[in-house]
């Protein structure tokens, strides 16, 4: 299967950049895949501490887990968020979209 990351979505004063959406990952049914190096870092572009709330997008039978979901940045900080994604052995092969966004809340 191969996977093309659709390009990271940040909202409310936030930033997102990293590896994640330059990738393209095959990945065979019944495996997965986590490294280091693919990876989203969230800035916080703004004046004051943001909550923020990472949202993935993936079809049936593929899982994308983070290393962190909900997390706080203080005004020009960033922090670095894993990673990784695991394909069910049922997925059919083929290409598929997968994304990452962010979301800051009060």
């Amino acid at each position: 299967m191969t996977f093309a990351p659709s390009q990271v979505q940040a909202q409310g004063g936030i930033a997102i950049s990293g590896s994640f959406y330059q990738q393209k990952l095959q990945i065979p049914q019944g495996s997965s895949v986590t490294e280091s190096s693919i990876d989203v870092v969230v800035f916080n572009t703004g004046n004051e501490s943001l909550r923020v709330n990472m949202t993935t997008r993936v079809p049936t039978g593929v899982n994308m887990s983070l290393s962190q979901n909900y997390f706080t940045i203080a005004p020009g900080g960033q922090q670095q968020v894993l990673v990784g994604i695991d394909v069910s052995k049922n997925v059919v092969p083929g290409e598929y979209e997968i994304g990452i966004s962010a979301e800051s809340y009060a």
